[in-house]
């Protein structure tokens, strides 16, 4: 974004000379994803009914960062704490520019982030998942996924985004995401594994390669009960505690999904309906080097739509036996996931998010127009 455009823009807008101020010089203080935010919002018809907001978030924000900047972290972790229940401040998404901003300027100052303040900001990064942009959320995959796999459905939150940038129409959706997924390194476990005859640390990356050794199929070929032997017969797997072969399995279905990305308006709009995929937020978060691989005992519940893998339950790899045969026939026979059948109810589904609406009622005027 280029500021001096974002200051023509403030210039012309319909505000008080004191309002421009303050705006003009939070453009200074922050950087490109608040200068990108503002520029939207002074183009929007509503900028008129949200500027008394912005002008006072800015202002919280200012102060924030400076103190944070000089050693003080309070400020910065109530708004972060804060602004996700907060309507005033668009429910977290006021702030989200600036914690980009702000861990932009800290790399480039090698600023130290403490224990505490780390948990804040992923916390609160889990709340405003959906609107993480893509550079932030390959981030993610490449340095932070474990932490994130224990919050949220992370294959949900990428079929939602698969549908929301009509990646339909894209060849390479998604490669960078599994590019990053491929260089983790992340430790899952507490020793190191063979892979192709070598002994390597336990990284994520080394468990992707060791599984795609083991079971060389192609993703599309392979059943769920191949994928299961993987979890019963690898002996990489014995250094694992149940957790952390769960934690695994989330980021074998993560690889497996990238490897061909799909999904569809209808299940984005039922899952949405349903409230099945929203963030579920857990008390804390510490440092890679100080994390021991998240609790993750209820990770695996509501998430049925996910393709393969079978169930793990104590005795890994071993399928679960309320699986009926019609359930493994289906599993091992269908080369893309399915949803779940919903049960018939009498009661209307609740509304969608007004901008999932839109957003859906664009994509099916497209669909209707183009057949």
């Amino acid at each position: 974004m280029n500021t001096n455009l974002l200051k023509i823009k403030l210039q012309k807008a319909q505000l008080a000379n004191e309002d421009k101020q303050i705006l003009l010089s939070a453009v200074d203080s922050f950087g490109e994803a608040f200068a990108n935010f503002l520029s939207n919002k002074i183009d929007k018809f509503g900028f008129e009914m949200e500027k008394k907001y912005i002008l006072q978030f800015v202002q919280e924000a200012q102060l924030a960062a400076k103190v944070l900047l000089q050693g003080d972290s309070r400020l910065y972790i109530k708004l972060l704490k804060e602004s996700p229940e907060n309507g005033s401040y668009d429910f977290g998404l006021y702030v989200l520019p600036i914690v980009l901003d702000i861990e932009a300027t800290s790399d480039k100052r090698k600023f130290s982030v403490s224990p505490e303040l780390y948990n804040v900001i992923n916390q609160f990064k889990v709340a405003v998942f959906k609107k993480l942009p893509d550079s932030h959320l390959i981030s993610i995959l490449r340095s932070n996924l474990l932490f994130f796999l224990s919050q949220i459905d992370m294959v949900y939150q990428l079929k939602r985004r698969y549908v929301f940038d009509s990646a339909d129409l894209m060849d390479d959706w998604g490669k960078e995401y599994l590019q990053a997924l491929k260089q983790n390194e992340e430790i899952l476990g507490s020793g190191n594994i063979m892979v192709d005859g070598k002994g390597m640390p336990p990284f994520v990356k080394n468990w992707i390669q060791d599984f795609i050794s083991f079971l060389p199929t192609p993703v599309t070929e392979r059943s769920a009960l191949e994928e299961a032997q993987y979890f019963a017969k690898s002996p990489n797997l014995k250094v694992l505690s149940v957790e952390e072969k769960k934690m695994l399995q989330e980021v074998l279905q993560l690889h497996d999904w990238l490897l061909h990305p799909f999904a569809t308006y209808e299940e984005i709009e039922l899952a949405e309906a349903n409230q099945n995929a929203e963030p579920k937020v857990v008390a804390s978060s510490v440092p890679p080097q100080l994390r021991s691989v998240p609790n993750v005992q209820d990770m695996l519940q509501n998430k049925d739509q996910r393709r393969g893998f079978g169930d793990i339950t104590k005795n890994v790899g071993v399928i679960n036996p309320a699986r009926t045969p019609a359930r493994q026939e289906a599993s091992a026979t269908s080369p893309t996931m399915q949803p779940t059948p919903q049960s018939q109810s009498a009661e209307p589904r609740p509304p969608l998010n007004p901008e999932i609406e839109r957003k859906l009622a664009q994509l099916r005027s497209r669909v209707n127009k183009s057949s």
